[in-house]
């Protein structure tokens, strides 16, 4: 639970739009986890493919 908080705080302050967890479990569900329709998620890979990031 740790290492993900943090990994999507770091995101977070990144900029970064999308965080694919592929399934939808209570655990991330605590966490603001949410399921989306397959356009929804293609719209938002498309932004955050072109979108100029560094995970550093």
């Amino acid at each position: 639970k740790i290492a993900l908080a943090a990994l999507v705080e770091h995101l977070k302050r990144q900029h970064f739009v999308l965080l694919d967890t592929q399934w939808l479990t209570p655990h991330l569900l605590q966490f603001g986890g949410v399921e989306i329709s397959r356009a929804e998620y293609l719209s938002l890979l498309e932004r955050a493919v072109n979108l100029k990031r560094s995970f550093l």
